[in-house]
């Protein structure tokens, strides 16, 4: 309401895991006509993994909404898998976040700009990199949750991780000077407040995330 997005008339939602930070059944069923009676989109398409999808339906079935698929689309996805959205194409990538599921991440392509979305990842695996491999990225969001160290967790960055990622990055020809750098999905249980992490950042390429952020990348 603030930023004056109506959420209702989204119509594609990519779902990196299950957890409930990042998905909340609940709150999508709310889609239904005896819920909320104008709506901006029709339906709603959903992409996440096994789990993602496994929890959605079970949500539904538990709680009698079963002709919320008129309103819900689940599509289970993989990594590496690629998805052609309206004027979009977004590639499906590997986090590195947890072991009792395959967590996402997603590049983000729409004509010659590129976006990462990369938060909830430790420092990607090596087939994540093979996945990236020949893309240029306008743009990088990237998980901090750990604070300004790196992070002693395999599921998680910390922003000396980030500067390794970077480093590689434009190493590999994936970023460059032009690169947008933003680190989000931290708190302050990681250490680095949000005014001393934007002190801390102001004179490097570096942004920290905040609600209602808006950027420009690309032509």
């Amino acid at each position: 309401m603030e930023n004056e997005i109506d959420l209702s008339a989204i119509s594609h939602l990519l779902i990196t895991h299950s957890h409930d930070d990042h998905f909340y059944p609940m709150d999508l069923f709310m889609r239904h006509p005896e819920y909320g009676k104008k709506w901006g989109a029709e339906q709603l398409h959903i992409y996440g993994n096994s789990a993602v999808i496994c929890l959605l339906k079970e949500m539904a079935e538990r709680f009698s909404v079963e002709d919320i698929w008129e309103y819900i689309v689940p599509h289970e996805i993989k990594p590496f898998d690629v998805l052609e959205i309206e004027n979009y194409r977004i590639t499906v990538l590997p986090a590195r976040h947890m072991q009792t599921e395959e967590a996402l991440l997603f590049l983000i392509e729409k004509e010659d700009t590129a976006f990462l979305y990369g938060n909830d990842t430790g420092i990607p695996g090596e087939e994540f990199w093979k996945g990236l491999k020949g893309k240029k990225l306008n743009g990088a969001s990237m998980d901090c949750t750990m604070g300004k160290e790196k992070s002693k967790y395999h599921g998680y960055m910390g922003f000396g991780d980030i500067l390794e990622v970077k480093e590689r990055m434009e190493k590999e020809g994936a970023a460059d000077q032009e690169t947008a750098w933003i680190v989000t999905h931290f708190s302050h249980n990681g250490g680095w407040t949000y005014e001393r992490m934007t002190e801390d950042l102001k004179d490097t390429v570096f942004q920290a995330a905040f609600d209602g952020m808006c950027i420009e990348i690309g032509k």
